[in-house]
């Protein structure tokens, strides 16, 4: 079988276009397809057709004949699936394989030729002929983890790649032999939505190409990106698809294995796993600290100078200081900013606090500074402090999808990373979604709603899809009365989140804006049928409230105007006011573009800080 896929994966390297190429390797196929139809009796007594003998001969004489790349894959291909199917005495893996320990033994027994990353230039790699094998080029595409396996196990004759078979347990061979495919340059996984029912077996026995094509036949969509992500993924060895073969190990008829209800939960269940493996390295717990009043001796042992104190953890990172909020947050860019609420950044005066603590997810404590805040959604930013000076372990930003994109029924799963070693993970569905994207009149129809339950120190931590993208950020609910139990869990949606995050990072305001009126997208309006199409601008955004007093009912806006622009800044979105904004500050005098009655108006108004007493329901 190793002979077989040896041929199918090697002979483009040999013939091209009906011309040798390469003297050795094409040597190689002549003397491997010979010697598969004179050694067919080991096959035949194993329990294959004569047809595969026939199909072999064919074989042998095509590449004899030198015919194409396509018709040496087509016939190796089909008689590899065929015998994977007829006999069973093939190996392929009965667990799951390890492909972190694939990652270390492939270190200790293989970098030297092959290279530490795969690129067959290993310090041991000059002068070999032929040389070591690149694991880095497309070509691994064509190479199934049972073809590696084959190489480690018997090794290849006339190289000199050794035999591992002797020195190492199967279960090594295939935690290396997996690990091996995900060398190659380019092998960016995706998750595919639904997913795939692959097994450990079938990508144990197939190639990326081969693969492609099976579940292509179903499945048009599907790209080398979503193979990739069962590459590093691999599911439980049972198949959960006739695809291929089975595994080595079959489970009796009618077991509660063979049940489509239980795969299928199974399967949501390693989904709900998959998600929790990927992104907690991106969740943070978050502390604000302020500094500790002087000691009066109060309390302090100061009346009993020979007593002990008993120190806690924050007395000895930060002497002087006392943790006076905590909760969670995730890392949305490379360059260490991280989504928070900001009641976790408010010492008790109502000012932000002196200093932050970041707690990461292997347990480091870094240091962070307020970006800036936005106070009336709960949103805060912050940086971690040592990543503009130098970047000390890596950082793992989170994957963001788009919070207006769900339905209601969606799967909805929180993460948070309260201080301490545990962390929090919740699976819910999506309840409700934001009725607008304008928060200033009503905070809660901005906000989502789920069906989980979120610890308090868990809010702001992500609000992701089953496929693991952030649409959202976990909120306590807005204004609550704390006597009242809670029926449902609230979010900020992520496009919200990131496009003030984004202005926020230019002005690191800490105070939210004000000019006085709430908006709606013109499409919005449109669909409710509630305003005269005729009186609405082309472009631009719906005013529906103006609050009194104000900047804005001061400069004569009112309700049923459509903004168009804010200081020359055309705005298609209610996203795009929110960014202007935001980035024009508190105290600048704007000039605002107005649609009324057929009329363009200018406005000028000045943006002032929000009123403590404007609060948004």
């Amino acid at each position: 079988m190793f002979l077989l896929q040896y041929v199918a994966a090697d002979y483009p390297a040999a013939v091209h276009r009906g011309e040798v190429i390469d003297n050795f390797e094409y040597r190689e196929m002549l003397s491997f397809s010979r010697l598969l139809v004179e050694r067919f009796n080991v096959f035949r007594t194993a329990g294959a057709d004569e047809e595969n003998l026939v199909a072999l001969r064919q074989l042998e004489r095509g590449i004899r004949d030198r015919v194409s790349r396509a018709e040496v894959r087509d016939l190796s291909g089909g008689l590899i699936r065929r015998l994977l199917d007829e006999l069973d005495t093939v190996a392929l893996p009965v667990k799951a394989p390890d492909l972190e320990r694939g990652r270390q033994l492939y270190a200790e027994d293989c970098a030297a030729c092959h290279g530490p990353s795969g690129g067959g230039d290993g310090p041991s790699a000059p002068g070999m002929v032929p040389p070591a094998t690149s694991f880095r080029d497309a070509r691994l595409n064509v190479l199934s983890p049972h073809h590696v396996f084959g190489a480690i196990d018997f090794g290849v004759e006339g190289t000199a790649m050794p035999s591992y078979g002797w020195a190492l347990p199967a279960e090594d061979m295939w935690d290396m032999a997996f690990f091996v495919m995900t060398m190659r340059d380019g092998f960016e996984p995706r998750r595919p939505y639904p997913p795939l029912l692959l097994s450990a077996g079938d990508l144990a026995a197939a190639s990326n190409e081969e693969l492609l094509a099976l579940v292509g036949r179903a499945r048009p969509d599907v790209q080398v990106s979503h193979i990739d992500y069962y590459r590093l993924n691999v599911p439980p060895a049972t198949p959960a698809a006739d695809l291929l073969a089975p595994v080595a190990t079959e489970t009796p008829k009618n077991s509660a294995a063979d049940s489509p209800d239980l795969q299928l939960a199974l399967g949501l269940q390693d989904a709900f796993a998959a998600v929790a493996e990927r992104l907690f390295p991106s969740v943070v717990g978050v502390s604000g600290f302020v500094r500790r009043p002087a000691d009066t001796g109060e309390g302090s042992g100061a009346e009993n100078p020979g007593a002990w104190r008993e120190g806690s953890t924050e007395d000895r990172m930060y002497p002087g200081f006392e943790r006076v909020g905590s909760g969670s947050g995730f890392i949305v860019s490379k360059e260490g900013h991280i989504l928070t609420t900001h009641q976790v950044l408010v010492g008790p005066d109502g000012g932000i606090v002196d200093a932050v603590d970041v707690e990461m997810h292997d347990g480091r404590h870094v240091l962070a500074r307020v970006v800036g805040v936005e106070p009336t959604i709960n949103l805060g930013v912050l940086q971690l402090e040592v990543y503009s000076r130098v970047q000390p372990f890596p950082i793992q930003p989170i994957e963001t999808g788009g919070g207006y994109s769900q339905r209601v029924g969606h799967w909805t799963i929180a993460l948070g990373d309260p201080v301490g070693p545990g962390t929090t993970y919740a699976v819910g569905t999506l309840a409700t979604l934001p009725e607008r994207q304008c928060y200033q009149g009503d905070l809660s129809a901005t906000l989502m709603q789920t069906s989980l339950r979120v610890p308090d120190q868990a809010y702001g931590g992500p609000l992701v899809n089953i496929r693991g993208e952030v649409v959202g950020m976990t909120v306590p609910r807005p204004h609550a009365d704390p006597r009242v139990a809670r029926a449902a869990e609230f979010a900020l949606p992520i496009d919200l989140a990131l496009g003030i995050y984004e202005a926020l990072k230019v002005k690191e305001s800490v105070n939210s804006p004000w000019l006085g009126f709430s908006i709606l997208e013109l499409a919005t309006v449109r669909r409710t049928g509630q305003v005269d199409w005729s009186s609405l601008s082309r472009t631009g955004v719906f005013i529906d409230d103006v609050f009194e007093p104000s900047a804005a009912s001061a400069a004569d806006i009112r309700i049923g105007d459509c903004l168009v622009s804010l200081d020359g800044h055309r705005l298609l979105s209610v996203l795009d006011f929110q960014k202007w904004l935001y980035l024009s500050g508190i105290g600048r005098t704007v000039t605002l573009e107005i649609f009324r009655n057929g009329e363009t108006l200018e406005k000028s108004v000045t943006i002032e800080r929000r009123p403590e007493s404007v609060r948004p329901r």
